[in-house]
Order: structure tokens, then C-alpha cells, then sequence
């Protein structure tokens, strides 16, 4: 009895040092069989529901994870029409031919930062079936994986990465160039 009290106490003294912490809360998790398209998307989406406002939308590449930078601002509500605190959330992206692993940071208030990673992850699985209205309660239509033949992975370039066989060339004419 001793023993559960002083660890149920030593729990409950962890969480409390956490919360009044000003550090970022940081979590990650995976989703098997997601696209970074999918994954992307479903990141925006679910920051929008959890009433961010997206600043920055930077999409995966080889060798470079993607990011969904986001901000909320409390208050200037009609009761308290003052200026609140502000929100941030940062989710890195990176995929490979298994799925998608997510990255995030949550800063501000202390009950915002503890919560975020449960409900950002709830989010992110809403948007991922809302991509899907066909496959309700399944979750995302997984991507098949073939299990023989050929798979051939095409990687567009940025439209900095200069393009060797025709610089300039595709810019503005609809073509997109990949590796």
C-alpha cells in the first residue's frame, strides 16, 4: 500500500513538472501504408480542426522530410476580447515505401502542449478517413504493395533543382520534371 502510494505520488510529481515546464512537448508515432501525399494533407487537415491556422507547407522529398508549421491564437473571444497566447505546432513528415512516420512539437500554455499529441493524433486519423469516404470505419485505403513486376518511384524536383537536360526549359508549360 506504501509502496503504490509513493509511486502513484512520484507520478503525479513527474506530470506536475511537466506542465509548469515552458519546454515544447514533442511526441511521434507512425502510420503504415500512408502515401506522403496522404499523410501531408491529412497533417493540414487536422491542424485546422484543432483550430491552427497553417503558415507553412513544405512537401517530402528524398532524403528531406516534409513539415506542416501551425499557429493558434487564444483569447478575443466576446467575453475576453483581448489578445490570448500563442499556439505553435510543428509536424515533420517522413516516408518511405512502408508509410509515413510523424514528428511534432507543440509549444504554449501548459494544458494545450499536454493534450495536443492525443488529439492531434485523433485529428490526423479523422482526416485520414475523411480522404477515404468509401472505406468508413477502415481507416485510410492502404497502398498496395506489389508483389512481384516492376515499381518505379519518380521523385519531382523542386523548381530550384536545376534540370540537367534542359535548364529553364520546363519552366511555365505545365511539365514537371523528376528524378
Amino acid at each position: 500500500m506504501l509502496r503504490s502510494l509513493l509511486i502513484a505520488t512520484s507520478s503525479l510529481a513527474f506530470a506536475a513538472c511537466t506542465a509548469l515546464s515552458n519546454e515544447p512537448v514533442t511526441f511521434q508515432f507512425e502510420e503504415p501504408r500512408v502515401t506522403c501525399t496522404q499523410a501531408l494533407r491529412a497533417s493540414g487537415m487536422a491542424l485546422r480542426k484543432l483550430g491552427y491556422t497553417v503558415e507553412d507547407v513544405v512537401p517530402a522529398i528524398e532524403g528531406e522530410p516534409g513539415r506542416v508549421t501551425a499557429v493558434r491564437q487564444t483569447g478575443w473571444t466576446a467575453a475576453d476580447p483581448r489578445a490570448g497566447e500563442r499556439l505553435e505546432a510543428s509536424i515533420e513528415l517522413s516516408c518511405d515505401d512502408a508509410g509515413a512516420s510523424l514528428a511534432g512539437v507543440a509549444a504554449g500554455s501548459a494544458g494545450d502542449r499536454l493534450r495536443f499529441p492525443g488529439e492531434f493524433e485523433s485529428a490526423f486519423r479523422e482526416a485520414l478517413a475523411a480522404q477515404h469516404p468509401g472505406a468508413r470505419g477502415k481507416g485510410v485505403r492502404p497502398r498496395a504493395i506489389p508483389e512481384k513486376g516492376l515499381s518505379v518511384r519518380l521523385i519531382p524536383l523542386r523548381p530550384e533543382d536545376e534540370v540537367p537536360w534542359a535548364p529553364g526549359a520546363a519552366a511555365g508549360v505545365g511539365l514537371v520534371a523528376v528524378r
